[in-house]
């Protein structure tokens, strides 16, 4: 029981062997796996921590923060490298790009930014949702991103430019709903 208020977002990093913690009580902490010793615990703001990513390349933590900051975390060293903020509102998500050259991140006032890690500018600043964002996914094999908003929609993105492809909403699209499945043909599983 090291964090004293919710946990909103756990990253486990297989490479290091790690679990990140971002907590409602506004602290970050580092557990080794599989013993969950503590690393590194500290307060990083009097707001809630939302969502943590990894750039494996750059060896860089950002964490997303509730006081509409992100910060640019070290590693190893879990120093800061860089606050970026304050944004016009709460940052809900972080996520880095495949390539880990920008830093993507979704904010309560439903805006997508895309922020050069190469100089820390902002390069897009997109309204994309009509509520708050609280997910950014890339696809591993593919040009696209998608975001999942609590206006029930989910953004199906082209990275590169950056324009929507598909919307999807949950009462229209049936989202979370009971589904007939008589009409289904399900496709055969295979053991490996």
């Amino acid at each position: 029981r090291q964090h004293q208020g919710y946990i909103f977002d756990l990253l486990y990093l297989e490479e290091k062997q790690e679990v990140y913690a971002c907590s409602g009580d506004g602290s970050f902490s580092v557990w080794s796996i599989p013993s969950f010793d503590l690393l590194f615990h500290k307060k990083l703001s009097d707001a809630k921590l939302r969502s943590v990513a990894f750039a494996k390349s750059k060896n860089q933590i950002a964490i997303s923060r509730g006081d509409g900051n992100i910060q640019i975390i070290d590693a190893d060293s879990w120093n800061t490298i860089q606050e970026l903020g304050p944004f016009s509102s709460s940052i809900n998500k972080v996520c880095f790009d495949e390539k880990e050259e920008n830093l993507f991140f979704g904010e309560k006032d439903a805006h997508l930014q895309r922020i050069s890690l190469d100089d820390f500018k902002i390069k897009e600043d997109i309204a994309a949702h009509n509520w708050a964002i609280y997910d950014i996914v890339f696809s591993h094999r593919s040009n696209y991103l998608a975001t999942a908003s609590r206006d029930k929609t989910i953004k199906i993105w082209n990275f590169n430019p950056l324009n929507v492809v598909k919307r999807m909403e949950g009462f229209k699209d049936k989202a979370h709903t009971p589904v007939s499945y008589t009409h289904l043909t399900l496709p055969t599983i295979y053991s490996v």
